[in-house]
């Protein structure tokens, strides 16, 4: 049963998300499963497996939340807004957030 669960949660997650985010989420697999066998076995992790953890986690991240972050630190380049967003026009007034 565990196993059909997590087929159908993956199927959700492929057909809501984009595919580099639903698939990069694979990696999270054996970090969960140090941190499961820590809380439930308390096996203790190895400072080694531990970093290894940490830096699956942080790709993740990175591949899921990557053009979101890179635009914040590129100077002179404003991130694309949504309609009905609100912001600041590029002329720097503020708008109402109603797109023409």
């Amino acid at each position: 049963m565990p196993s059909a669960l997590g087929f159908v949660l993956w199927g959700a997650a492929v057909g809501q998300l984009p595919v580099a985010v639903s698939t990069s989420v694979l990696y999270l697999v054996p970090p969960v499963a140090v941190l499961i066998a820590w809380v439930w076995l308390g096996e203790l992790p190895l400072p080694i497996e531990a970093l290894g953890g940490l830096v699956v986690i942080l790709g993740v991240v990175i591949t899921a939340q990557g053009r979101r972050v890179l635009e914040r630190l590129r100077p002179g380049r404003r991130a694309a807004r949504r309609p009905g967003e609100r912001g600041v026009a590029p002329d720097g007034d503020r708008d109402a957030g109603v797109d023409a």
